[in-house]
Order: structure tokens, then C-alpha cells, then sequence
């Protein structure tokens, strides 16, 4: 493992473990963090999963739960509002057993005492009653006194009726969203808890947990029957098989549905169905616990430890992915992917009924610890970078300096063997030139034209290796691999021929000669040379020379450019006889030639500017006609002197032939 790879890892751990402690920090200090999770499962909990559909039953007129309610109309018919009247209660309960109800549960508290024959009444009614009666049960905690406490064990005593406490669980925030069957410091159950007991249902789930909420199925109805206490009653005495449909065989709950009591926020406060009231009577959400364990509607949680893991993965997935060597953009997008993906499998578990899982800790960590992550990367990468450039910017090409920026590790004296492009260019006659300049306007002359062509060549992705006076070297596939450095040597060649002519013209005032452009490619040793204090990056090698000595050919060629043929080919531009232009410019063979010093001829191109297809391809015949015939190749060159009589190819064919030679190749006799 490198040293680069060892410290990203330790990097990526630290980040991780901050960010997971300033989001646990957060999530339990900040009100609006540390609910936002329960927020978000409430509202998937009812409106993505649809719990009526997948768990119960069918519409809500087969549940087995109903619910009896007294409203302010129910109030208003009898004498008094407070307690209520227990004679009205016990004629209800006998309606009800008329009707054949399996169980009736009272959400209301008789703690006190009223008129004596009235409570008798209802005593009696309870222990009449065929099935269970539930009745609800409180202490201290619920804020009754003594005397209260003892009339309602009593009450309960004499009754038969079975306790039950009332109590909802609130969460921080004031939302109803979770059951729970026991209540510490008692051995009761919970009123939905008791009734299932008391009617021999198992409560095979756990003992709490989030309550599975039963929406209205359509706008206007009821997720249970619900039917008022005084409409019961009066048509239990006349008519009780009407209210069989409704009421037969099933438990019902007896409780308050007036606006100003007994009323709580819940999870359904989040749904989007207009038909979902805000507030939720208490007496309907015992109703929704019953009828969640009877229907097996448990709704699935995922334990602390599994909360943890997820949080855990999802940071290190944060850290690492800022800390990758890619653009920022890239890493962006794969935050957002990430971000939209563990979005996506929230709501996928959601939808199947899978465990829930949280959504705003494990996103919050892992934006956070991206964050974190990349801003640290690049403090550190700056630091470097900061160092490296200010110790090697002096002597090293800026493209170097920005490689070794990325890889300190290549900071070492030695070279390698590598295929690359070279591209030397020359001012003809730039020394006499200098001579008759005064020092200032050869200094601006010569600074202007350095900077253009610096920045053509690194816009074409090359490493300038040196300025020789007004020659620029430059490479092309080093230090870093380069697959196109062919082409783009060439490319920039033909940038460079566009820009010193424009530059000749803009200096006018001084006769500036023409640039001429070698470009050649091949393999050479290309590193760190020098000792280890002081060392320069550049390409030593036979393939350097000729790029060199093809600059200097152009004067012999008449031609700006002299590209050798492993470049026009690696290049991709030799396509059987057939010289595709690039950018604008022919790419036409010169010869194959016999440098000075050399043995074995080399074929050499140039591009030519603003000559024209139809004169590329007659030049071309008459390039062919050379070793063909050399009567043909005459004429056909002679032609093309008399449309284009700068035509340098031409001309410099034309020359030789007058002089005796002969074919496409020749020798250069000097540099």
C-alpha cells in the first residue's frame, strides 16, 4: 500500500469519526434534528405505506373494531355534561349487548360518584354484559387524588369490569405515534391492551412499538364504523338488528369525540389526504391499536444497532468519496446519486413493508462528512501543492509542476523510456535580427512571442522544456501518458505556424523571420537529470535530435513545418495514399529523406495553409509521379507552379529535377 493510498485511508477514518460525533451531538441537541427522522417516518408511514390495502382485511366496514361516541349533541340531550350521566351509559351498554358486540371498552374514567342509582345502574349493566367490559384506569400520575383513586377501584370492583389505563404516549415533539401496553410502576395493561387480553387475542408482537394507522380509504368515509352514543341507544330499542351490520361480533370502543377534549396530535397529522383530520381523538387512536394486533398490521423497526451500522456506512462512504482523486464536479454528482439512492431504498423499505429506515441522520452524515472530507483534501493538497510549486516553479515546465503536485512521489532523479512526440520551433535570422534591436524592443518582441507560443503549447496539453533564446522545445506524452501526443504535436505545430505569422505582421516595424517547426515522434528517456539538489526534467534521445534537425530541413524545403512520418502516422493521418486536412491545413508528403548523420531515409510532411484541396490532390499525383515517371512528375509540377507559383513543395521538386535528380528520395547534406 503507498504511503499516498495509507494516509487518504487514515484521512477518510478521522473525518468519519468527527462527523459522527457532531451528528450525534446535533441530532440530540438541536429540537428540529433529533425529530426530523420521526417527522419523515410519519410521512411514509401514512402516505406511502398503505397499510388498509396490505394488512387488513379489506374496506373499513369488516374491521373488527368500532367505535360509539358522545358528541356536544350527545351532551346537549342530557341533564348534565359532567360526569357523564351513568344511566345513559348503562341503557348504551345493554343496547350493545342487544346488538351482539363481543366487547365493549370505555374510554372514560368513573372516579367519582353521582347520583347512586344511576351508578348502580351502570354496575349492573357491566356485569350483565356477555362479553368483557373494559373500563379506564388512572392514579396519581394522571393527577387523581386519593378519594378518586379509591371510588374507581371500587367502582371497578362491583362492576367487574376489567382496568385498563388510558394514557397515550406522547413523544417530545407532542405527537402521538407509538403504543405501549404496559405502564411502569402497574400491573395493568393499556386500554387496547386489555380488551385484547380479555377477548383471548394474543398480542404475539412486541409490547410498544409505532402505532399502524388506518386512513380514511376514501374523502368522506371512516377508517372504522363510528356511530353517536344517543342514535345507538334509541335504535337499539326499537330496531337493534339495523345496527347488526355495523356492530355485531366486533369490539367497541366507547369514547369523546368533542372538539376540545381528548384530542392529539398524531402521525396522521402528516398525510396528505385532506380527509385526515389534525387532531385525533384519543378513543380512535385506542381503536387503531386494536385493530393493528387483531389485523397483524405490526409495523417493522429497525433496533439501535442497525440504526448505528447504517450511519456508519453511510459516513465512510461520505469521507471516502471526498478524498478521491477526481474533479469535484464527479464527486458532487456521486454525492447526489448516493444522496438520491439511500433516498430511493428509504422509500423502497417503506413501500414493502420493510423496516424503517432513518433518513435525515444517515443523509445529514453523509453530506457532512463529504464536506469535511473534501475541504480537508484540499487544505492539504493546497499545502503541498503550495510547496511544491514554490520550491520547483523556477526551473520546471508548468505542466510538470502541476503533475508533481498530484505525485510528490516522482520527486526523484532517474528517467524512463517513452513513446512521445517532440516539437522544436526557430526564428529564422532571429540572431542578426537581435543585433539590430535596441535591448527594450528586442525584450518586448521576444516576450510577446515567448508567451504566445508558451500558451499554445499548453493549451494542446504539451510540457515546455526549455527556451533556447527564441526556440522553444517542447513534449508531448510526458510526464504524464498522452495517447493523441502525436496529433496534438502536430495540431499545436499548425496553431503555432497561424500565430507567429499573425505575430510577423503585428510587428511590422522590424523584418521578423518566419518560424520553422520540426515535429517528430518516437521513443526516448525522459526524467529528473542532474544531481539531487538540482536537477531539470527533459528527453534525452536519437528521436529528439531528428525533431531538431527536421526544424532545420524547413529552410532547405522552403517549407514552415517538416513533420516526420511516425508522427503523421501515429497521428492516424496516412490512410493508404490519402492525406486527410487538419484543421484547415493540407498535410502533404515533402520526401523521404536522408537527414545529415543519418543512414536511412525518413519521410517528411508539412501542412500547407490556404492552397486548396483541388491543388493538394494535384501535388500529390505529381509527388507519386516521382518514382513513376519522372517526365509526368515534371510536367505535372511545372503546372502547378504557374496556379501557385509560391507553391514550396513545387518549387522544390522542380529544383531537383533541373538538377539531375531524380525519385522522391533524397539526402540533405547539411543541417
Amino acid at each position: 500500500m503507498s504511503e499516498v493510498l495509507r494516509n487518504r485511508i487514515v484521512q477518510a477514518a478521522l473525518v468519519t469519526l468527527l462527523m459522527l460525533g457532531i451528528t450525534e451531538v446535533a441530532f440530540r441537541v438541536v429540537p428540529g434534528l433529533s425529530l426530523m427522522d420521526q417527522r419523515l417516518n410519519d410521512f411514509l408511514l401514512v402516505n406511502i405505506v398503505d397499510t388498509n390495502d396490505r394488512h387488513a382485511p379489506g374496506p373499513s366496514a369488516t374491521s373488527d373494531v368500532a367505535i360509539v361516541t358522545f358528541t356536544e349533541t350527545t351532551l346537549a340531550s342530557l341533564p348534565y355534561r359532567s360526569p357523564l350521566d351513568r344511566a345513559f351509559l348503562a341503557g348504551l351498554l345493554d343496547g350493545l349487548a342487544a346488538v351482539g358486540v363481543r366487547s365493549v371498552g370505555f374510554d372514560i374514567l368513573f372516579d367519582q360518584a353521582t347520583e347512586p342509582d344511576k351508578d348502580q345502574q351502570l354496575i349492573d349493566a357491566i356485569r350483565r354484559f356477555p362479553g368483557p367490559v373494559v373500563v379506564a384506569w388512572a392514579d396519581s400520575r394522571a393527577g387523581l387524588i386519593e378519594a378518586q383513586s379509591d371510588w374507581l377501584e371500587d367502582f371497578i370492583s362491583r362492576s367487574g369490569a376489567i382496568p385498563g389505563f388510558a394514557n397515550v404516549t406522547i413523544d417530545r415533539d407532542g405527537l402521538v405515534r407509538r403504543y405501549d401496553f404496559t405502564l411502569p410502576g402497574t400491573d395493568k395493561s393499556s386500554l387496547a391492551g386489555a380488551m385484547l387480553r380479555a377477548n383471548g387475542i394474543a398480542i404475539d408482537g412486541p409490547q410498544s412499538g409505532l402505532i399502524s394507522w388506518r386512513t380514511p380509504p376514501a374523502e368522506g368515509a371512516q377508517p372504522f364504523a363510528v356511530l353517536p352514543s344517543q342514535g345507538v341507544l334509541a335504535i337499539s330499542r326499537i330496531r337493534p338488528a339495523a345496527l347488526k351490520p355495523a356492530l355485531e361480533g366486533k369490539l367497541v370502543l366507547v369514547g369523546a369525540d368533542l372538539p376540545q377534549q381528548d384530542r392529539h396530535r398524531t402521525s396522521l397529522s402528516a398525510s396528505l389526504n385532506p380527509a385526515v383530520p389534525r387532531l385525533t381523538a384519543g378513543v380512535e387512536i385506542h381503536a387503531n391499536i386494536l385493530d393493528q394486533v387483531i389485523n397483524n398490521r405490526q409495523v417493522p423497526e429497525m433496533g439501535v444497532s442497525g440504526r448505528w451500522l447504517i450511519v456508519l456506512t453511510i459516513a465512510i462512504i461520505g469521507a471516502a468519496l471526498g478524498v478521491l482523486e477526481m474533479p469535484l464536479p464527479l464527486r458532487l454528482t456521486g454525492l447526489l446519486a448516493l444522496m438520491g439512492g439511500y433516498g430511493g431504498l428509504v422509500w423502497y423499505s417503506a413501500t414493502e413493508a420493510l423496516p424503517l429506515l432513518p433518513a435525515a441522520r444517515p443523509l445529514a452524515v453523509l453530506v457532512l462528512s463529504f464536506a469535511a472530507s473534501t475541504s480537508l483534501n484540499a487544505y492539504l493538497a493546497r499545502r503541498d501543492g503550495q510547496f511544491i510549486r514554490s520550491a520547483f516553479a523556477q526551473y520546471l515546465a508548468p505542466a510538470l509542476v502541476d503533475e508533481l503536485t498530484r505525485h510528490p512521489e516522482r520527486l526523484k532523479v532517474g528517467g524512463e523510456r517513452k513513446e512521445m512526440s517532440f516539437l522544436f520551433s526557430d526564428i529564422a535570422g532571429f540572431t542578426s535580427l537581435s543585433e539590430r534591436l535596441t535591448p527594450e524592443r528586442l525584450s518586448s518582441l521576444l516576450n510577446g512571442y515567448l508567451d504566445g507560443m508558451s500558451e499554445i503549447v499548453l493549451r494542446h496539453g504539451g510540457t515546455i522544456d526549455k527556451f533556447i533564446g527564441d526556440a522553444v522545445v517542447a513534449l508531448f506524452g510526458a510526464p504524464t501518458a498522452m495517447p493523441d501526443h502525436a496529433r496534438r504535436a502536430i495540431a499545436c505545430a499548425i496553431e503555432m505556424d497561424v500565430f507567429t505569422e499573425a505575430y510577423r505582421k503585428e510587428n511590422s516595424d522590424v523584418t521578423m523571420g518566419i518560424t520553422r517547426i520540426g515535429v517528430h515522434s518516437g521513443e526516448a528517456i525522459v526524467g529528473n537529470f542532474g544531481g539531487a539538489s538540482r536537477f531539470d526534467y527533459t528527453a534525452m534521445g536519437d528521436a529528439m535530435n531528428i525533431a531538431a534537425r527536421l526544424e532545420a530541413a524547413n529552410k532547405h524545403f522552403g517549407t514552415r513545418i517538416a513533420i516526420s512520418g511516425p508522427s503523421v502516422e501515429m497521428a492516424g493521418l496516412m490512410q493508404g495514399s490519402e492525406i486527410p486536412d487538419v484543421d484547415g491545413s493540407c498535410v502533404l508528403p515533402i520526401g523521404n529523406v536522408i537527414l545529415k548523420g543519418k543512414k536511412l531515409p525518413v519521410t517528411i510532411f508539412t501542412c500547407l495553409r490556404h492552397h486548396g484541396a483541388a491543388l493538394a490532390a494535384r501535388y500529390r499525383a505529381a509527388y507519386a509521379a516521382l518514382d513513376a515517371d519522372v517526365a509526368e512528375a515534371s510536367r505535372l509540377l511545372d503546372a502547378i507552379v504557374v496556379d501557385d507559383r509560391d507553391h514550396p513543395l513545387a518549387q522544390l521538386h522542380i529544383g531537383r529535377l533541373r538538377a539531375g535528380e531524380t525519385g522522391a528520395t533524397f539526402e540533405l547534406m547539411e543541417k
